[in-house]
Formats: C-alpha cells, structure tokens, sequence
C-alpha cells in the first residue's frame, strides 16, 4: 500500500498544492491535466525498507501545513471532504495506480478504482486536534489491546519489550477509594427543576442525615456500588441500603458486576497469562478498569511499569500499531509528530523501531510521519521527504503569503540519509538565524558590539565577567576569535594567561604518555 500523490485545491492554508509521496513518481496537476513522471533510478532508492513498507515524513516550519496534510488526507478517507482534491496510490505491488476525486473531468476514473478495503488510522500528540485518533497510549486501550489482540509468543514489538505475554493485576484499596469519592460533598445540593437554569438554587443538606450513612457503609460490595452510582447520579438518599440500592442501579442504566463476580475477581492479585485469562475476567477489567493496578509483564518478565515515560510512549503507540494492522491488509497511518515527547535517544531509534515491527507484520503499510526531528530525517533518503515552507509576500501572485510551499528537496536539499544533525537542522528544517540559542546570540552579538566601540570603558569586574562569558563559548573558531578581539580592545595578559594553561595541559598530556611508554 502506497500514497503516491495528493492535490489540494483550497483547504486552509494549502491553496492549489501537490504532494509527492513516492519517491518513484514525480506527479503534477495544474488544475486540468494530471501529470505523472517516473523519476530516474538513480534519483531515489528503490525499495529502501521493504516491499511493503513505505516511510514519508514531512517537515517544515510552525504553519507550513504538515498537520493540514494528515487532516486532508483523513477527510478524504471519511468522505468528509469541503474541497476539491486528487488522490493517487497504489494498492499493490503491480504499476498500475487507483486514483480517486470530487473534480467532476475524473468521475469515470474515480469509479474504476474505488478507495476501498484501505485502513486509515491517524494519531496525533496534540491534544486539539480535531479528527480521529485511533491509536491511543491511555494505559486502558493499552489493556485493551493486549486483552483483544492475538499475538505469536516472543513477538519483538521494541528492542526493548516483548509482546507481554503476562498480566498483573492487583485490585485496589477499595476502602480508600471509597473515602476519597465521599470527600466530594455529594449530599451537599440538590437540583430545582420547578425553576429555569439559570436561577436555579440549590438546597444544603446536612451532612449528619445522609453523608454520615454514608459513611457507615463497611461492606466492600455495598461501597463499590455506592461508587459506581456516584459516578453517575448527585442524589444520595437511601444509598446506605443496599436492596434499595440496587433497584436504583436496575432502574438506571449504570452496569455494575453480581456479588459472585466481585468476591471471585475483584479480591483475588493474580499474575496470569493473557491467553489464560477467561472472557469474564477480561469483561471484569476493562468494565471496572479503575478500580484495578496493572502491569504487562513479557516473556524475559520485563515490565511496563519499570519503562521510562518515552519507552512507555514507544510501547503504546507500537502497540497500537500491531493490534491494528490485524484487521486487514492494506493501511495508512497518519502520524502527527509522535516523537514529540521523546527523548532524543528515541527519537534517533524512531525509523529503526518502526522498521523492524512493520517488517514482521507482512502487511502493506504507508506511514506518513510529521515532524520536527533531526534524527528522524537522517534515517530517510531525501526522495522520502516532503519539505514543506510558506510563501513569502509577493512570491508568488496566485498564493497568498503564508500559504503552504512545497520545495523541491531533489534540487534545492542537501542529502539527508546518514547526515549529520546539524546540517539536517539547517537545511531541511529552514532554521533562518542559525542554530545557536537566541539568548546566548543575543548575548555574543552584545559583547562583539561593546568590543567594536571605541568609547565602551567597563570596569575590571565588567572584564573579568566578558572574558568568562568569551571563555564559556562552545563554538572554539568563534571564542578564539572574540578573545582576540578582547585582547585588543583591554591589552591585558589574557593572551599570555591562556597559552600558559595551554602550555600545561600540553605537558600534562604529554607526561601521561611518557607513563605508559
């Protein structure tokens, strides 16, 4: 499964605007004629992952367009569109293309090659985006997952982790949960229905006739229903008894477990094998999942519970991503930015990760990542990138400024694979100004501009706080070149002060090697 191009005639920011998601093909359309190039072979990498997997990721600076991208094309999965677009893709490993749009000249082609038995799932790490997100780290769908999904044993899903194998569960102190619902004064109001809501008063209770029966309460089954009910309805009266309790929770329609399942389930730590578990006790924990503590435990008994925050982030989205691709055989997955709140050491290890589960899926997969790191990019070749920027004022008389701007990273980008970090930060990700922090820029370019101006006379402490500073400088070149600027400026004994501790650190290192001779 292959994405090969989308156009998108008006949405939001992206105005007439193509997208080449192959690095086989070079397509165009201007708005009439749909234009499609093979490009040279030895301009893109063939088959660079597998047959059946192909990585895109986009980038781009803040308001480019990447995350308008995943919107467009999720609309378009879910015939939500509001504008005119183009979709070409591959279906399988033949040349032939499906295409499919809402631009009337290409109806009979949309018909021929229908957009079916394709699986879009998006994720994005931004908690306001709008459109679906089917891949959840909420430790609940992780259970979920786990509890629903069937798996090989020993299924590396991380270099780090397993598919678990095991599950631990631990029933909660039911009694301290219990204390703490009641904290929230439920007894305290009461609704008026016999005026309007907006002068609607509310009646203290006191809290001896009703919060105090509650409190009575010791029975664990008796407190669980008087939780799950909380959970749902203000009114507290009678509550303390538990047959008219439990006509209240028949009446509603509040789902809450017999007496019998409680005593077997709900009081008993287990560690047992997911595959091992019946179907009551999976009902069990997933209906009441609150009221349990979990941890998924793999075959060499590693734990989820002892994975940092970004391996817990890196389980659960490749979690997901198994447990997804069951379902059928071709899939797109939309990935808003899900290295975001890693740390560095996995972002490096993001594409390696990704790799080595999707290869073992044998499944056809297109991910299509955005992105804001480095390390993601210098694990793909150029070809596999999309770069995106944003029309300057005047650029161009038929986009407004601001509007989405695909470069052509096959002419205009430096190569990506293997590069260095640097470089990818400064080309590819149209960092304008350098990649040093504005602070200490600001700070550097304040110094070099006192040490130009003739009349500038700082005191002694002044000096000595310049010349830290001058010394502090990580980028050498440049500190070797502002302290000679200093020591023109102040002809102090900086220079001889600093070839003496040279001088020694020299020797210093020239007597640790006369040792070992």
């Amino acid at each position: 499964m292959e994405l090969v191009y989308l156009w998108v005639e008006n949405y939001k920011n992206i105005h007439e605007q193509g997208f080449n998601f192959s690095p086989r093909f070079n397509c165009h359309y201007d708005g009439k004629t749909l234009t499609i190039n093979e490009n040279n072979e030895d301009e893109y990498i063939k088959n660079i992952f597998t047959k059946n997997i192909n990585i895109s990721v986009i980038v781009g600076k803040n308001g480019s367009g990447k995350s308008r991208v995943l919107e467009c094309l999720d609309l378009i999965y879910l015939k939500k569109t509001t504008f005119n677009y183009m979709l070409v893709y591959k279906k399988d490993d033949s040349d032939a293309l499906c295409y499919i749009s809402n631009i009337e000249r290409f109806r009979d082609i949309i018909l021929k090659y229908p957009f079916q038995n394709i699986k879009t799932h998006i994720y994005s790490s931004d908690r306001t985006f709008t459109f679906r997100n089917s891949i959840s780290l909420e430790e609940k769908d992780i259970l979920q997952y786990l509890l629903n999904s069937t798996f090989k044993n020993n299924f590396k899903l991380t270099t780090f982790m397993y598919f678990p194998n095991k599950l631990s569960v631990e029933p909660i102190n039911l009694n301290d949960k219990f204390n703490k619902i009641l904290e929230y004064d439920y007894s305290d109001y009461i609704y008026d229905d016999t005026i309007g809501d907006d002068e609607n008063r509310r009646v203290m209770y006191g809290e001896e006739d009703i919060h105090g029966n509650l409190r009575e309460v010791t029975d664990s089954y008796h407190q669980l229903l008087i939780i799950l009910f909380l959970y749902e309805q203000e009114a507290v009266e009678g509550l303390n008894d538990k047959s008219t309790l439990l006509n209240r929770l028949n009446e509603s329609d509040i789902k809450y477990p017999s007496e019998s399942d409680f005593n077997t389930i709900f009081k008993i730590e287990i560690k047992n094998k997911i595959d091992e578990l019946t179907p009551k006790q999976k009902e069990i924990y997933l209906s009441y999942y609150d009221f349990f503590e979990f941890n998924f435990i793999d075959s060499e008994n590693r734990s989820y519970n002892n994975l940092s925050h970004g391996e817990k982030t890196l389980f659960g989205q490749f979690l997901s991503y198994y447990h997804l691709v069951n379902e059928q055989n071709l899939h797109i997955f939309l990935l808003d930015e899900p290295e975001l709140s890693l740390h560095p050491k996995w972002q490096k290890q993001y594409i390696y990760e990704l790799y080595n589960l999707s290869k073992n899926l044998a499944k056809k997969i297109h991910f299509i990542i955005t992105s804001h790191s480095p390390f993601l990019l210098s694990d793909l070749p150029k070809s596999n990138i999309i770069f995106l920027d944003t029309y300057k004022k005047d650029e161009d008389d038929n986009q407004k400024e601001g509007n989405c701007k695909v470069v052509n990273g096959l002419i205009e980008k430096e190569q990506t694979f293997g590069a260095n970090i640097h470089t990818l930060l400064s080309d590819s990700f149209f960092m304008e100004g350098g990649l040093m922090g504005e602070f200490a820029k600001q700070k550097i370019n304040e110094i070099i501009k006192n040490l130009k101006d003739e009349n500038y006379n700082p005191i002694e402490q002044e000096k000595e706080q310049i010349s830290l500073i001058i010394e502090s400088i990580g980028e050498k070149f440049l500190s070797s070149k502002m302290m000679e600027m200093y020591y023109r400026k102040f002809k102090d004994d900086a220079l001889k002060k600093s070839r003496k501790k040279s001088l020694k650190s020299e020797i210093k290192r020239m007597q640790k090697e006369l040792k070992q001779l």
